[in-house]
């Protein structure tokens, strides 16, 4: 071979080399994991039974703060491969961050007590298949202590010393330990309690000043016992250096609703978003979180124009923000009156998810003003003729005022006229229980067994003759003002009337 076909040769050879995917399993060492999220997803294109490209596309997906996505992918690679410990690992970690979002945004019920048993039962299960590895006793240690398994906890952490936990970690365990002990106790314990767990884990931040995990707990214990402004610092000392623990932004978005807290909660969250940018950054989607709850402070200073940039540079980000990003610019949209848009904004956060749409308003504490907005949305797409959608708006408004027995008859009214037979019965079954007087409202609901779902002619007669009962009890007050005894005539006139051509069964 000449000279030059020699060198050509060595070039072509680097080049081939040079065109190398990076291994998705180094991207994630060097903690980028939307490159390896790339890299897995590729490699299981050209290979979709490697089995350990699946288990990294799962971590690939919870680094991502994805837990619901990697448990998925997760589940599945298991069924190939049981005895993969990074996959029982990796699913325990999304188990236990699925359960602290959950716990952050007031759901302390069954699912979140079950997601963190299987947490617990997947990291005892990673630790039998690496029994020199202390990595699986530090989750199952975490996901005790978020039981209040405390005892148990305390000998998952010594399982991991043993086996040669560092000595950074083994501070940071007993510090969430020290944490749990105290604020499962806040309700009783008082100012004492308060003050000598919050030394405890400020002198393990003196020895561990980086232990950004010492430094959240800290801010949970001050938020646990009303000490909310120290909460806003500690956390922003922790989250300006890893800025991606969603259980925590979900806590400082629930500090919106207090118009007192609101501006030092908008610097924090500021700050997070700003420090998510530079340690991610380009078309890594971690950020778009933190993003999206900018958005939210915006929307609340009634920066319309600046939330709407937000809310679209969050989806633009991470397109799985639908439910976030589709609720701010629905907000955004109605204050600016473009009420077409608005509702259909409602309907697609809704729609993709109801009950994290539900959980993310309530959080910010604008269920009020959201069912206000839905009301007036819905009573615009009835004068313009479209029931269908009116219904649908009110089925949500109902979400946030389930105390309201006119909006549930609303509600009801419209289920009705749109075919929706059954439905009409349930509200207006909620409608008649929270006003059981109402004539009008026992009348409808009775018409409705009657004329639509044609069953249940006994309940109907029942609801029918308590209408007129009330009806002529309100007719008799001379209290009451002409228009409401008005109003209940017409309902004794038409409950009459459908007793008397009511089916003998």
């Amino acid at each position: 071979m000449g000279a030059r076909a020699l060198a050509l040769a060595v070039l072509a050879a680097a080049l081939a080399r040079a065109a190398v995917p990076t291994d998705g399993w180094e991207f994630l060492a060097k903690g980028k994991p939307s490159f390896a999220r790339t890299a897995f997803t590729n490699q299981l294109k050209r290979t979709p039974d490697d089995a350990r490209s699946k288990v990294g596309l799962g971590l690939a997906e919870l680094a991502l703060g994805k837990p619901d996505v990697a448990c998925t992918i997760l589940l599945e690679a298991i069924q190939r491969t049981p005895d993969d410990r990074d996959a029982h690992l990796g699913l325990a970690r999304a188990f236990l961050l699925r359960a602290r979002q959950r716990v952050a945004t007031g759901h302390q019920d069954d699912e979140t007590r079950f997601l963190l048993l299987d947490a617990e039962s997947q990291a005892e299960r990673a630790a039998e298949l690496a029994p020199e590895d202390p990595d699986a006793w530090v989750v199952v240690a975490e996901a005790r202590l978020e039981q209040g398994k405390f005892d148990r906890a305390e000998t998952a952490i010594g399982e991991a010393e043993k086996r040669g936990l560092d000595v950074a970690r083994k501070r940071r365990l007993r510090g969430e330990l020290s944490y749990f002990l105290v604020a499962s106790g806040a309700q009783e314990g008082g100012e004492e309690k308060f003050v000598e767990a919050r030394d405890t884990l400020q002198a393990l931040l003196r020895e561990d000043p980086g232990a950004t995990v010492i430094r959240l707990r800290l801010g949970d214990l001050c938020h646990a016992y009303g000490k909310w402004n120290e909460a806003l610092e500690a956390w922003q000392g922790a989250l300006v250096v890893e800025p991606f623990d969603r259980p925590t932004l979900d806590l400082l978005l629930t500090y919106l609703r207090a118009p007192e807290l609101r501006p030092r909660a908008r610097v924090v969250i500021e700050s997070v978003a700003a420090a998510a940018e530079r340690v991610a950054g380009g078309t890594d989607p971690r950020p778009a979180y933190a993003i999206m709850c900018v958005g939210q402070c915006r929307l609340l200073d009634r920066d319309l124009e600046g939330a709407t940039l937000q809310f679209k540079r969050a989806q633009k980000l991470d397109p799985t923000l639908e439910v976030e990003c589709s609720l701010g610019l629905a907000d955004a949209d109605y204050h600016r009156q473009r009420y077409d848009e608005a509702a259909a904004a409602f309907l697609r956060a809704f729609k993709a998810n109801r009950a994290a749409a539900t959980t993310l308003v309530v959080q910010i504490g604008t269920g009020p003003n959201v069912s206000a907005a839905l009301q007036f949305l819905a009573r615009r797409a009835l004068e313009k003729g479209r029931k269908d959608e009116s219904r649908d708006l009110l089925a949500i408004a109902v979400e946030f005022e389930a105390e309201n027995a006119r909006l549930w008859n609303d509600f009801a009214f419209l289920c009705r006229e749109t075919g929706k037979a059954q439905e009409s019965w349930t509200a207006y079954s909620k409608t008649i229980e929270l006003a059981p007087d109402n004539p009008r409202f026992l009348n409808d609901a009775a018409l409705v067994l009657q004329d639509y779902l044609k069953k249940d002619f006994a309940r109907a007669r029942q609801l029918y003759e308590r209408a007129i009962a009330a009806a002529d009890k309100v007719i008799a007050d001379a209290t009451a003002t002409q228009v409401v005894r008005d109003a209940a005539a017409d309902a004794r006139k038409d409950a009459t009337a459908n007793l008397a051509r009511l089916p003998a069964k």
